[in-house]
């Protein structure tokens, strides 16, 4: 029996609300040339009665040229015409104040179009159409934080959203699959065989489903209709394509510092096994045990804080955890190492900025690249998103008038950090090979690694 519940689904119904108007006001909008966009922006943002001399004037046109266009917007009762006077009507130039924001190279799906676009409901209707607790202090907040709190979030509430109708599936299934997350509106109602008016419709419950949205952007003479996400969505998208990690080509050229995944754990064990006799080793003979790329002093210091050795000015001392060191199998020792490592950002909590919080971040991040052989440090490190340190993992927050997934901008000290994480601990573990090409740091997740992230 399962104790998960199925995911509440949206219930739009566009029928609640006068959905017809919308419907109307976006077909009249992708029928307008970029002249009869400007000339309707005029009288929107003009009073509510002024002459038609104005308009003439404004535009360099007479009145003959602009009284067709005029008739138009007679015809969705926008205005009256009395001789030469235009009389606006209030309500409607408020509702297409609106609607002709799009109508913008620089207009964005985001935030502030989804709660504008709420705000045109009844009130009534909002919270039958979506799941908002009755405890919530109001309704844009709390379906905010449901769905635009993290991209995590946003991205669950796509997987979880049920459409009962399949072409509203095949249109987001077309946008997403195009490059540029944009698909042109004319090229889904050819395919999809729909008038402007099924297409609209269709439109606007994919937006009130915020899953995509219609756009408008100036080819030729014409505003054209585009589909495209969530406007935070798609650059977070594009930031996760921007930045997506490849395999080096040239593998073959890397100099590694073990051509064994195993190959620092086998330099520990030979030097116990060497100690193992006398009960100590000194440095100078333990140092060749271990690659000269390899700082050695570093290594001392590892092996001593994990008590595998007592430190004196001159050796090694084998210690009693060492000999137990010896008898475990390779996967147990470098567990052991693994562990410590963790162990280490546990006692330095207070004293550092990093946890092992951080180490998880790290080797989550890793999982994205499993699947790649060996790749650039620099490159994994442009497309780390999780929070490292102080940071937060991204969120959706305000910034000027629009909003976005806001992607972690790293320190120096945070790149070093996630670079020791990588090249020192997991690499002694084992969980990672590493090494250089051409001067820069490249390394690539272990078969011991895949198998320890919980990939394999």
């Amino acid at each position: 029996m399962s104790f998960l519940s199925p995911p509440k689904k949206n219930k739009i119904e566009l029928s609640d609300y006068n959905y017809k108007k919308d419907i109307e006001s976006r077909v009249f909008l992708s029928s307008l040339t970029l002249f009869e966009a400007d000339i309707l922006k005029e009288i929107i943002y003009n009073s509510l009665k002024f002459n038609i001399d104005e308009l003439t004037s404004i535009f360099a046109i007479s009145e003959s040229e602009i009284h067709p266009f005029l008739l138009r917007l007679k015809e969705i009762k926008l205005l009256d015409l009395n001789d030469k006077t235009i009389i606006v009507d209030k309500d409607l130039r408020k509702y297409y104040e609106i609607q002709i924001e799009r109508l913008s190279e620089t207009f964005e799906p985001n935030l502030d179009y989804v709660q504008s676009l709420l705000n045109q409901l009844p009130l009534n209707v909002l919270p039958n159409w979506y799941q908002i607790p009755k405890t919530a202090n109001g309704f844009f907040e709390a379906i905010q934080e449901k769905t635009f709190a993290s991209p995590k979030i946003y991205q669950k509430y796509l997987q979880e959203l049920q459409l009962e109708e399949p072409l509203l599936n095949d249109i987001i299934q077309e946008v997403f699959k195009t490059p540029g997350y944009i698909v042109k509106a004319s090229l889904l109602r050819e395919k999809f065989k729909l008038t402007k008016e099924q297409f609209a419709e269709a439109l606007l419950k994919l937006e009130f489903h915020f899953a995509a949205f219609l756009i408008y952007k100036p080819v030729k003479d014409q505003w054209e209709e585009f589909v495209t996400p969530f406007s935070e969505w798609k650059s977070y998208l594009e930031f996760i394509d921007r930045t997506e990690c490849s395999s080096i080509s040239n593998p073959q050229e890397i100099e590694k510092i073990f051509d064994n995944e195993f190959g620092f754990l086998g330099c520990v064990v030979q030097c116990l096994t060497k100690a193992f006799d006398t009960s100590s080793i000194c440095f100078a003979k333990a140092s060749t045990l271990f690659p000269p790329l390899l700082n050695f002093s570093k290594v001392v210091e590892k092996l001593s804080s994990m008590n595998l050795f007592k430190k004196n000015p001159s050796e090694l001392i084998l210690t009693k955890h060492g000999v137990d060191f010896l008898k475990q199998n390779s996967p147990s020792q470098s567990m052991a190492l693994y562990l410590h490592a963790i162990g280490s950002l546990r006692t330095k909590q207070n004293d550092s900025r990093f946890t092992d919080r951080d180490a998880r971040e790290v080797e989550k991040s890793l999982k994205n690249i499993l699947h790649l052989d060996w790749v650039y440090f620099d490159d994994f490190f442009a497309g780390l998103r999780g929070p490292i340190g102080v940071k937060d993992a991204p969120v959706s927050s305000k910034k000027g008038k629009k909003s976005a997934f806001q992607i972690p901008q790293y320190s120096t000290e945070e790149k070093l950090f996630v670079q020791e994480w990588i090249f020192e601990h997991l690499f002694s573990a084992g969980m990672v090979s590493v090494g250089s090409l051409d001067g820069r740091l490249c390394f690539k997740v272990t078969s011991f690694g895949k198998l320890s992230l919980g990939d394999e």
